[in-house]
């Protein structure tokens, strides 16, 4: 058996662009689907919701994910650094 984990925290490829810095991760949704494509099951989609940043993302990835019969799980964001986010 295949899993996959993807990190999407968003829909939004401009959210996605600017919290990464750069395209890689413009294509985390194309990956879902490439994912699909080749039967590769299950697809654990992992997502960090923060207030005041992405909290309006959640019904949209709820129903992405329920769309696509993937596992949507939200994490806690866990401080790796002494920056402030």
């Amino acid at each position: 058996m295949s899993v996959v984990n993807i990190s999407l925290d968003t829909l939004e490829p401009l959210f996605i662009f600017a919290d990464h810095g750069s395209g890689f991760a413009m294509h985390s949704l194309d990956v879902v689907d490439a994912a699909i494509a080749a039967g590769i099951r299950p697809i654990k989609l992992n997502a960090v919701l923060m207030r005041g940043r992405n909290e309006e993302q959640l019904l949209a990835l709820i129903e992405f994910a329920a769309a696509r019969n993937a596992l949507l799980r939200f994490i806690e964001l866990m401080a790796v650094s002494t920056t402030k986010f």
